[in-house]
């Protein structure tokens, strides 16, 4: 009798996107943060003192040039900058004096010119709002698999492992793929003559699942942001599996994975 186990993963992946934007902007007293001016803001990135060029947080990178400055009791004070970043950003928080001047782009922007601190105080300190553009997908729905004699006897090749369940969330576009790993759990370590796993696609057709590292495109998914959601039935090629014994268990893991992709 031969058992083989499915599990499944799921991976989470960044993206990022270039939105052009309308801009708002709303002075604030005191010292704002991005928890009470951006709601789902749950990254940020706080340049202080206020430096030209490159500043990261290992996520967001952002860019600060044409600085305007002015000399104020002996000191040289920021009075207006522009900024670029690598992914959008939803409000730019600039702090001078008892307030802040907050810069709300709606849709999130990854660009902004002539900010400034209310009544044209001297820049203390920018803080740099987002939301990080998420991929991610989640797989579910096969399940353990139990071979026996019985089965073997009458002939069959192929064993059903169930349906692929796949969920895929992208703010970008993006390219999904999908590959396998296997573990002997106990029994003969005879290596396989070929990938045992394939997967079909709406059209019928059936597609290999290679073994990782080695992986192809899953078939059906536009590749467009949105939510999508597709069903494969997944088989095992019987004739692939090598010289097993009875009572081997065999854990198969199937990995699906987006990336993002050029628009």
């Amino acid at each position: 009798m031969k058992r083989i186990a499915v599990w499944l993963a799921f991976l989470l992946v960044w993206g990022g996107i270039s939105l052009g934007c309308g801009v708002t902007v709303e002075e604030i007293s005191g010292n704002p943060t991005c928890d009470t001016v951006c709601s789902g803001c749950y990254s940020e990135l706080k340049v202080d003192p206020p430096k030209e060029g490159h500043s990261t947080d290992g996520t967001l990178i952002v860019n600060i040039f044409n600085v305007v400055k002015k000399l104020e009791n002996g000191k040289e004070e920021w009075v207006r900058f522009d900024w670029s970043s690598n992914i959008p950003v939803n409000v730019v928080l600039v702090k001078g004096g008892p307030s802040a001047n907050a810069y709300t782009y709606d849709p999130p922007a990854t660009s902004g010119s002539g900010l400034k601190a209310p009544k044209c105080k001297g820049i203390s300190h920018i803080i740099f709002c987002y939301c990080p553009p998420i991929q991610w997908v989640v797989v579910s729905g096969l399940s353990d698999l139990e071979i026996t004699q019985l089965f073997i006897g009458q002939g069959n090749r192929y064993a059903s492992l169930g349906t692929l369940r796949v969920v895929i969330v992208s703010c970008v576009n993006y390219t999904a793929s999908v590959c396998y790993t296997y573990t002997v759990v106990s029994g003969s370590t005879s290596p396989f003559t070929g990938d045992p796993l394939s997967l079909q696609a709406n059209s019928g057709t059936w597609y290999t699942i290679p073994e990782y590292p080695s992986s192809t495109t899953l078939p059906d998914f536009s590749g467009h942001p949105g939510i999508e959601i597709h069903f494969y039935p997944v088989r095992v090629d019987l004739s692939l599996l090598g010289d097993r014994d009875a009572g081997d268990v065999i854990q198969f893991t199937v990995h699906v994975t987006v990336s993002a992709s050029s628009p």
